[in-house]
């Protein structure tokens, strides 16, 4: 509401809602997904509730919940990266084997394409101590974390989530069949949670919004470091004067674009005539460095 210019608290929202008849939507219905009573290997607790990550891909916190429908319960996995709250990766079946929690994995690797020594935190369920996840978190260096036994807090970031997507989409809806539910929630996850949800947890910003921020500011402080190492500007405490006002960084688009302008010009004056660069030719050996 603030960013449609009527801001408002929540007694204000509570008030109106009473005025209006409206009532908020609120229904919980449990059905066992943890299966912890096996014999396999169990991995410690990495994560321990660290769960304010100040980069992405360090940490991906994962589960598996239920949907219902009248075709029967469909289960969902999904991966969450903790910086930014975003959903990277997701699964949906009409069971839920060891393959549909390395079908969402395999998904949030492909499109992230983490560095190795990512934590992948999750339950202790069967799905994730199972040969077939284990290997895939090996083949790709990922370290595995597992919450204690019966502590549903330990992950309790991936579990909120999945509270949000039924409180705002499945608990509204009749799913008639598997078919239904998996585009309903799709779009759920890429059309409204990504892009337009905003978490109180990431300064009122959606995750899309976060990363595209985070990118903009890695990509002020490379162009600060490549124009000191390369001498383009003189090390000195306005340097940062300097680049806000003769460099642009894209931050809308969170691409490494760089472009110089008339006051990158003035500014080289100041330089002696055999460490003056020019703007062009600079942005060009920039982009190349960094592409």
């Amino acid at each position: 509401m603030a960013e449609r210019g009527q801001p408002m608290g929540r007694h204000r929202v509570r008030i109106l809602m009473q005025l209006n008849s409206l009532r908020p939507v609120w229904r919980r219905k449990f059905v066992h997904t943890t299966d912890s009573k096996h014999g396999l290997a169990v991995s410690p607790n990495v994560l321990d509730r660290q769960f304010e990550q100040a980069l992405p891909n360090r940490v991906w916190v994962s589960a598996i919940t239920y949907i219902r429908t009248k075709s029967g319960w469909l289960y969902l996995a999904a991966v969450l990266d903790l910086h930014s709250r975003k959903i990277v990766g997701w699964a949906m079946a009409n069971a839920m084997p060891a393959a549909l929690v390395c079908a969402a994995l395999q998904m949030a690797i492909v499109q992230r394409n983490p560095a190795p020594g990512l934590i992948v935190h999750s339950d202790r369920g069967t799905q994730y101590t199972s040969s077939e996840h284990q290997a895939l978190l090996t083949k790709y260096g990922l370290v595995s974390s597992m919450s204690r036994k019966g502590n549903c807090w330990d992950n309790a970031v991936m579990e909120r989530f999945f509270l949000n997507l039924k409180a705002e989409r499945v608990w509204q809806k009749n799913y008639a069949n598997h078919s239904e539910a998996m585009n309903d929630i799709a779009d759920y996850i890429v059309g409204f949670y990504k892009s337009i949800r905003l978490h109180s947890k990431l300064g009122n910003l959606s995750p899309n919004a976060l990363e595209r921020e985070s990118t903009s500011k890695k990509n002020y402080q490379t162009v600060r470091n490549h124009l000191t190492t390369t001498g383009c500007y003189r090390d000195t405490p306005a340097l940062d004067k300097q680049l806000v006002v003769a460099w642009k960084v894209s931050p809308a688009s969170g691409a490494d674009c760089v472009k110089p302008t008339v006051a990158s010009r003035r500014a080289q004056a100041v330089l002696p005539r055999g460490q003056r660069t020019a703007p062009a030719a600079t942005a060009r050996a920039f982009r190349n460095s960094i592409s």
